[in-house]
């Protein structure tokens, strides 16, 4: 006991004296960081010149003498005996002990600091020291070798020497350790009394030891059957659950609904709230999904953002239907997350059993088909799987297979559907519109098609694809002498959000030598709004470039004043929605006037879509439209067919020629 007790206090001393070192050298790396700042830098550009002085010289140097100054006013109130500046070849040049200027470092550790461009630093005790106030006796000194970097410059230049007096310090040490060596002893003492009362102990020891056991095993089989956020079941406890209640329903004779829920545009909150707001939000949800379902029903988490609720005992589709409303209101309420004040919508697909002989991971897949159809349908709604729903989801699929090959297989084609102005009937410009003709389902609805390019990721090749095409026709027509045609280009959100966007339209229009400024990108208003600081900051890119920028549907999103002012656009296209019954509707009429007038003292241009009868145009014209698109004027058509109406360069669209 007693060599223990030797050992662990001199363990404890050079534990102690080792931490001092480590804190002394961070002390020292501080300092001459520092000095660094001050003016170290001023010396150590010096040091080449002052290796070539002889021992005499660098005693004799006057700036050696201005170093010792500096120095000592600079740390005049620290523990510092001795600072200086050795070469590389460990030879003194600058310090505040006179006496070593010219001497050659004889320690391993100096060297050992030059070999590993580190800080060595380590402990001595002296007789006799040079300090800055005097010499001193029975000193403790911790010396440091710190290298000396230029800035900018990998290569070591020389050492910093500091040498911190730390005699208080080892004097405390000294003094804890004597204490350290008493706790011991009492400590090893009370030990072996322990030790003593725990063998008389043990049964009860091994006996609280099992229980411990059995209740981290228990946790262990809840942790691998529950979902660790929100303490919901996991999908494969919900997986053998929904096995035993479809045996149960089967043989009670009655219904049972399953839920498939996924949230809507929730990994938006996580990109722009974070992670940890983003599972608060999750265990919210959780809560009032709880909340929604009967006794007796089971609620489920099986991934990121999809929960499943499993409905026993219904007698009729309109429980299911209730629930299916009461979740989706509930979860619509405003949600207080870390003083963010969030709203949240979700999509329900609804399997019902027994109607046909399903095992648990089909009943599954039918819900979640029903849930992905009820996403199509806008969102924030439930639809039931039925077997037309599994059809579309076929369908759906077989599409998008093919869509991944159309663009290799050059299946895509540019339609092209004429801007004039709404007075004169001048074509001012055409929009580009992509097309799709595929071997396997003949014409795909561009309505189909082209939300499957964004899910897919496909819109990027597709659209640098439509991008190119469009201005090398605008350059084909320009050859022509179809002169000043301004091709339009929709912009998706994922292609407006990409890194290579700038380059890809700078690029297409190199290639293709189309002036920019007959080049005009349409951007969706929502898409502005939803991440209104980037996308600014790309359209400023763009504007750069010297491309017109148009802003499209306008009137649909969440239309600020702030925002428009901000933005550098040319025009605002009107969504066909207020055009439709304008002749009619005297708030779409009202809507279409102000929206005129305020782009006149913004100064942009107004262009109207849809465009379909004379009357339309009228009332167009009188709000003050600039510019009018429509099957009115034209349908969307290849190339080869929208050049006679090119060459004229003008529409008739006088209201008698148009009735």
């Amino acid at each position: 006991m007693i060599l223990v007790v030797v050992v662990l206090g001199y363990l404890f001393r050079e534990e102690q004296v080792s931490d001092l070192i480590k804190y002394s050298e961070n002390n020292n790396l501080s300092l001459v960081k520092s000095l660094s700042n001050q003016f170290f830098e001023f010396y150590t550009d010096q040091i080449t010149d002052l290796e070539k002085l002889s021992d005499i010289e660098l005693k004799q140097n006057p700036v050696a003498r201005e170093f010792d100054k500096r120095v000592r006013t600079h740390v005049d109130s620290l523990d510092v005996h001795v600072i200086g500046i050795v070469s590389l070849n460990g030879v003194t040049l600058l310090s505040t002990n006179p006496r070593t200027l010219g001497e050659k470092a004889k320690i391993s550790l100096f060297y050992k600091s030059i070999e590993t461009k580190k800080p060595k630093s380590f402990l001595k005790y002296q007789d006799l020291v040079s300090s800055m106030e005097a010499l001193q006796v029975h000193r403790y000194v911790v010396t440091s070798y710190i290298p000396l970097f230029n800035k900018g410059d990998p290569e070591m230049i020389g050492v910093a020497e500091i040498q911190l007096d730390v005699t208080d310090f080892i004097e405390s040490i000294n003094n804890e350790s004597t204490y350290a060596y008493l706790i011991i002893s009492a400590l090893m003492l009370v030990v072996v009394v322990m030790l003593f009362l725990f063998a008389q102990k043990s049964g009860q020891l091994i006996k609280k030891l099992k229980q411990g056991i059995d209740k981290q095993e228990k946790l262990v089989q809840h942790q691998k059957y529950h979902d660790t956020l929100t303490g919901l079941p996991n999908r494969i406890r919900f997986l053998t659950h929904l096995e035993h209640e479809m045996k149960l329903s089967k043989l009670r004779n009655n219904l049972l609904a399953l839920l498939f829920i996924d949230l809507d545009y929730f990994q938006k909150i996580n990109d722009a709230l974070g992670y940890v707001v983003g599972d608060n939000l999750l265990v919210e949800v959780s809560e009032r999904l709880q909340q929604c379902v009967r006794p007796g029903d089971t609620v489920a988490r099986i991934g990121g953002d999809e929960f499943v609720i499993v409905l026993q005992s219904i007698t009729v589709l309109d429980e299911a239907e209730e629930v299916a409303r009461q979740i989706l209101g509930s979860i619509a309420e405003v949600y207080k997350v870390e003083d963010n004040e969030l709203f949240m919508s979700l999509s329900i697909g609804i399997a019902m059993y027994p109607f046909t002989e399903d095992d648990a991971n089909t009943l599954l897949k039918k819900a979640n088909s029903a849930m992905k159809k009820a996403k199509l349908a806008g969102r924030n709604t439930f639809r039931y799987f039925t077997e037309s729903t599994r059809k579309q989801m076929v369908s759906r699929f077989s599409t998008e297979n093919s869509l991944r090959r159309a663009l290799e297989r050059d299946e895509f084609e540019l339609f092209y559907q004429p801007i004039v102005q709404a007075k004169t009937g001048r074509i001012v410009s055409v929009e580009a519109l992509l097309r799709w003709d595929s071997p396997d389902q003949g014409f795909v609805s561009p309505e189909e098609f082209i939300p499957l390019l964004e899910e897919t990721g496909l819109i990027i090749p597709v659209g640098q694809w439509v991008i190119e095409n469009a201005c090398k026709q605008g350059v084909v027509w320009n050859k022509m002498g179809i002169n000043d045609l301004k091709i339009n280009v929709n912009m998706s959100a994922r292609q407006l959000l990409h890194k290579d966007l700038i380059k890809q339209v700078n690029d297409a229009l190199d290639m293709s030598g189309l002036p920019p400024h007959l080049l005009d990108l349409e951007i969706t208003e929502s898409l502005l709004i939803e991440d209104f600081k980037n996308t600014i900051h790309i359209l400023d890119n763009l504007n750069d470039l010297g491309i017109g920028l148009s802003i499209d549907d306008f009137g649909t999103g969440y239309s600020s004043l702030s925002y428009l002012k901000r933005m550098p656009v040319d025009t605002l296209k009107i969504d066909r929605m207020f055009i439709r019954d304008i002749a009619v509707n005297i708030d779409d009429a009202a809507i279409v006037e102000a929206i005129c007038a305020l782009s006149r003292s913004l100064r942009f241009k107004v262009t109207a879509e849809g465009l379909e009868t004379a009357d339309q145009l009228e009332h167009l014209r009188r709000a003050g439209v600039n510019q009018v698109q429509g099957f009115l004027l034209s349908k969307p058509v290849c190339a080869s067919e929208l050049e006679p109406l090119l060459r004229q360069k003008k529409i008739l669209i006088s209201s008698d020629s148009a009735a």
